[in-house]
């Protein structure tokens, strides 16, 4: 009788947690763009898991988690894109999409200890940019930034749907049977 309650319980409690942000197992591209977006180099398609996602000796190291990027950076400066058109020195991050499809809608918790701005980036619904036109990084400064994804609470996922309906069906039966004399 516990172990059915138990049992019912922890269903209810599965089917309430919605699936995480996570690009953990997602296949993303990832090139530094220089003078333009769209001139790529080092262009990597990679996919996201446990370490460094893509590494440019004596640059810059990105690194992105389950809902974050990370890019620590060697001693460098990137030069400064001549004025006019899409000015843009730096990587872009694409791909971009959680374990759900949910697309990308922002970014929080930006820090860094250098004088790259958060005006710097830039994203769209499956990208990031990093803007490093005409900066300078000691070895070791970082940019982090968390990535914030759509979410898809409005609309639950069938398989929390059918772990809810298997949780109260369970918590019926459970009822039902404290009832029943024996």
């Amino acid at each position: 009788m516990k172990f059915k309650r138990m049992l019912s319980t922890l269903l209810l409690a599965a089917a309430a947690s919605g699936a995480n942000a996570t690009l953990v197992g997602d296949s993303v591209h990832i090139a530094q763009n220089y003078p333009t977006v769209g001139n790529e180099f080092h262009p990597l398609t990679t996919v996201v898991g446990d370490g460094v996602e893509f590494n440019w000796a004596r640059v810059l190291t990105l690194d992105i988690s389950a809902s974050a990027i990370d890019i620590v950076f060697d001693r460098i400066g990137f030069l400064d894109v001549a004025s006019g058109g899409i000015n843009h020195n730096g990587p872009i991050v694409s791909g971009l999409h959680d374990a759900s499809g949910n697309p990308l809608v922002g970014f929080s918790n930006f820090s860094t200890d250098s004088s790259f701005q958060a005006s710097g980036i830039t994203f769209g619904d499956d990208f990031i940019a990093f803007n490093l036109d005409n900066l300078s990084f000691l070895s070791g400064q970082f940019i982090h930034v968390d990535l914030d994804f759509a979410s898809s609470s409005a609309v639950p996922e069938p398989g929390g749907l059918a772990l809810l309906g298997l949780g109260l069906f369970g918590l019926a039966m459970t009822g039902r049977a404290a009832r029943t004399p024996k």
